[in-house]
This record gives structure tokens, C-alpha cells and sequence, in this order.
């Protein structure tokens, strides 16, 4: 899951844009999803539409194969907002999937910080090599960990930071890493491994492609975006109206 905001002279009624994607198809290797709307600059994501898009997919899901453990990346969030996602998105996840009893594992993603992790070989300072995890350093009191999945074509590589909220399988670190580089090699487009488990690259992606079409909506169609009466964004109109599946499940790989 992640979020994609209004920019900064974006006009007051721009909704942020939110991409969520699974592993739903036949293919449990494959990622497809979809993304939706919500108020302006609102980081939590909307519950009650998190839960119906998540329903949507592991009822979809369930045609293919039984499921037994839900893993939750989520990405952009800081440590201040950890509770809110506790709270309001994982309850959300768990109510959608309350038909099994599940395992939950929920891992945030935060790739904007400024940290950065190198090496120093006879006083020469080098990138970290890829598939590199590093344990040191991490936030006390939290399963945490620094992740450079992919090689740095210049200069140093920009570590991924991620913190485990929840963990109902009790993973050890080298489970939970081979599992996140795994994720890393599956983007469609290259060979290697990308920076970011490849689902989160997806949900960035669908986010912004969201974005960018209520733009191309507003520029050119303004009276088709579904509004109440009292004038403001009907989201989830809006959401059904730009998703090409007509807000139901694409049936094939999204491609980024």
C-alpha cells in the first residue's frame, strides 16, 4: 500500500491517491491491484475503502488457493503515524480477511530518510554491495533493519528502512530477508534487484497513475468528475470512474 499526496500548488480539491496491489491471481507470483481516492493530504489510509478493495482480493484470492498468512508492506509512513496504521489500516486488512483465521505479518517500508550506509576499504569509501542487510544502528525497541537490495550505479546506494509492527509466524531476520529480497526480484522490467520489494514499486506507481488521471479528468472532462450536492469529490465515483476496470479487479499483471 502507499499514498501519493497533491503536490504542494496542487489545487485545494485534489484527492490524494492511494495503490494497493496482491498477489490475487491465478499466479500467486504475480501483483496486480488498483487504486482509489481520498481526501487531500489525509496519510491514514481510508478504512472503509481499504477494507472493501481488500475484501475484493482475497475473495479473489480464494478462488486460486487457500490462505493461511496476509503480509502487510506498507510504504511513506513515519514512525509517528506506526499507531495509526495499527489501528485504523491493519484492522481494516484484518476485518476484510476475518472469514480465515490468518497469520499477520505487517512490515513498513520507508525508503526517504536520510541514512545511508557505506563501506571503508582501505580508506577508499564504497557502496554497500547488493542484497545487503544491516542490523546496527536501529531504532530501540523495534524489529528493525536496513535493507540495500540493488546495486548503486553512482554513488552510494540509498538503504531501505524496515520495521516489523506485527508478527504472528515469530520470522527470524534471515526469514523475513530472504522473503524481502525475493519481493526485490520480482520487478518485470529487469533482471536484478530493484531498491523496493516489487508489490511497493506497483502501489507507487498505480498511486501516481491515479494522480495523473484525475488531472487529465480535471484539465479536460471537469463536469465528469461525480460531485454530492454539496460540491465536494464523491470518492468512491471517482475511484470506479478512472480505475479501467470500472473499480472491479484486472484480471491480468499490472505493468509499471
Amino acid at each position: 500500500m502507499d499514498v501519493c499526496h497533491p503536490g504542494i500548488n496542487s489545487e485545494a480539491e485534489e484527492p490524494s491517491s492511494v495503490g494497493v496491489v496482491s498477489n490475487y491471481l491465478s499466479d500467486s507470483n504475480e501483483f496486480a491491484g488498483l487504486f482509489f481516492y481520498q481526501s487531500p493530504g489525509q496519510e491514514a489510509i481510508n478504512p472503509s475503502f481499504l477494507e472493501l478493495y481488500v475484501k475484493k482480493m482475497f475473495h479473489q484470492a480464494q478462488k486460486h488457493r487457500s490462505i493461511k498468512n496476509v503480509i502487510v508492506l506498507r510504504d511513506g509512513i513515519s514512525e509517528g503515524q506506526y499507531q495509526m496504521f495499527v489501528e485504523k489500516e491493519m484492522n481494516a486488512i484484518i476485518e476484510a480477511t476475518s472469514e480465515i483465521k490468518a497469520n499477520y505479518i505487517a512490515m513498513i517500508v520507508t525508503k526517504d530518510g536520510i541514512t545511508r550506509h557505506f563501506m571503508d576499504i582501505s580508506d577508499r569509501i564504497q557502496s554497500m554491495p547488493s542484497r545487503s542487510f544491516i542490523s546496527f544502528g536501529c531504532r530501540f525497541g523495534f524489529n528493525q533493519m536496513y535493507m540495500v537490495a540493488h546495486n548503486s550505479t553512482l554513488g552510494t546506494a540509498r538503504t531501505a528502512m524496515i520495521t516489523v509492527l506485527r508478527d504472528d509466524m515469530n520470522l527470524s531476520k534471515i526469514e523475513l530477508q530472504t522473503f524481502l529480497l525475493g519481493l526485490t526480484h520480482m520487478h518485470q522490467i529487469v533482471n536484478a534487484p530493484i531498491s523496493l520489494p516489487a508489490p511497493l514499486q506497483q502501489t507507487d506507481s498505480l498511486a501516481e497513475h491515479g494522480q495523473k488521471g484525475f488531472r487529465a479528468l480535471k484539465k479536460e472532462h471537469e463536469r465528469d468528475i461525480p460531485k454530492r450536492d454539496d460540491g465536494t469529490i464523491e470518492y468512491m465515483q471517482l475511484s470506479n470512474l478512472l480505475n479501467c476496470s470500472n473499480g472491479e479487479l484486472p484480471s491480468t499483471r499490472y505493468t509499471a
